[in-house]
């Protein structure tokens, strides 16, 4: 089993690759939409000078997407892990008017003071953390009273199909996908975290008041050579101890399936995100 500090090594290993090419992946363009209904559906809407958090923020899509929407808020800190996804957020960033504070750590233990936000925003990361309550509970820490978490995240079957194709074949060789999906789909004998239901029991238990959830699946074409690129960027995180002719052999079987099941259309995908909102008492 691995450790906590195991598996961030892990992350920070698969985004340092994927820090160069994200945003030209589905991934990215995945987060540019679904952020966005994240913070248009923000009621009511941030109040002037809100400080604002966005944990896992990567590439700082959402705070480009809450600045857009939200011009008025205050101080902004985008909190990231990987010190790459933060390098390419900081150029993005340059040009903008609002101060924009970027900042590597870890949700599980954030390095803020207690009742310093107004809203926290996370999109797409909340599924990689491996202590969900714990992160939950450093969250509910940080906010002030009455202070909102806006959290969306991928649900129990998300990109299952793709999923599959790389459980199939990494397992031939010992080894694990992420395990950000990897904790939904990996293991049969798990009762999944990531369902509505649970969702909502985890967010209560960390003392939130949940405001609203919602989750809605739908399919997606996607072209493969995408899915393909953005699994070759994050290969640290399986690849470690194997050769590059190895590494190689791995990537030639996952791209021959990927391609092997796409349609004209594309490779057609399950997408399932989930959003939450909730309060601090």
């Amino acid at each position: 089993m691995h450790t906590h500090s195991t598996e961030n090594d892990r992350i920070q290993a698969a985004y340092k690759s994927a820090s160069n090419v994200y945003h030209k992946t589905p991934g990215g363009d995945f987060q540019r939409s679904s952020v966005r209904h994240l913070l248009v559906d923000l009621d009511p809407v941030p109040n002037p000078g809100d400080a604002v958090l966005d944990l896992g923020c990567g590439t700082g899509i959402g705070i480009f997407m809450l600045l857009e929407l939200y011009p008025q808020v205050g101080k902004i800190v985008g909190l990231d892990l990987s010190p790459q996804m933060l390098e390419k957020a900081r150029a993005e960033s340059a040009q903008l008017d609002h101060p924009i504070t970027w900042l590597e750590g870890d949700g599980h233990k954030l390095p803020l003071e207690d009742n310093s936000f107004n809203l926290i925003i996370s999109h797409n990361a909340f599924h990689w953390m491996t202590d969900r309550a714990k992160v939950l509970q450093e969250l509910n820490r940080v906010l002030v009273p009455g202070g909102r978490i806006a959290l969306l995240f991928e649900g129990a079957g998300a990109r299952e199909n793709q999923m599959s194709v790389r459980r199939r074949v990494l397992s031939k060789y010992g080894l694990t996908p992420p395990i950000g999906y990897g904790t939904a789909h990996a293991h049969d004998s798990e009762v999944a975290w990531n369902t509505v239901s649970a969702v909502e029991n985890l967010v209560e238990e960390a003392g939130f008041q949940i405001i609203d959830v919602w989750a809605r699946q739908s399919y997606q074409y996607i072209p493969p050579e995408l899915i393909v690129t953005m699994f070759r960027s994050t290969n640290a995180y399986w690849s470690s101890g194997l050769s590059q002719e190895q590494t190689e052999s791995i990537m030639d079987e996952i791209k021959n399936e990927i391609y092997t099941q796409a349609t004209e259309r594309g490779f057609r995908e399950i997408m399932y995100p989930i959003n939450v909102i909730a309060v601090k008492p």
